[in-house]
């Protein structure tokens, strides 16, 4: 099963005890690129696709108050290769090709 971008952020950091949002948070950014306002989370991962856009209205994870730790991996780039893993080759899979 496939994470959605927030859960993926609730499931790493937890949530926010004092329920805010992440529109209220450091780690939220926006920006214009080619005409068009972008919304992103620091700490998710950014890049210039829609699939790592953010709303200022999900729940805020733990992070909100502090410094996203240097030596942590950005969530996009943990889930990547999570998904890479579930895609190896099962031990006596059969290949045709």
């Amino acid at each position: 099963m496939r994470l959605r971008k927030i859960e993926a952020m609730h499931h790493f950091y937890g949530f926010d005890p004092q329920a805010r949002q992440c529109g209220q948070c450091p780690h939220f950014i926006r920006g214009i690129y080619h005409d068009r306002m972008l919304s992103k989370c620091t700490v998710y991962g950014c890049s210039h696709s829609e699939a790592t856009d953010w709303r200022k209205g999900y729940s805020a994870c733990t992070l909100i108050d502090k410094p996203f730790p240097e030596e942590d991996n950005r969530i996009i780039d943990i889930l990547k290769v999570m998904q890479i893993k579930k895609e190896e080759q099962i031990p006596g899979q059969m290949t045709f090709f």
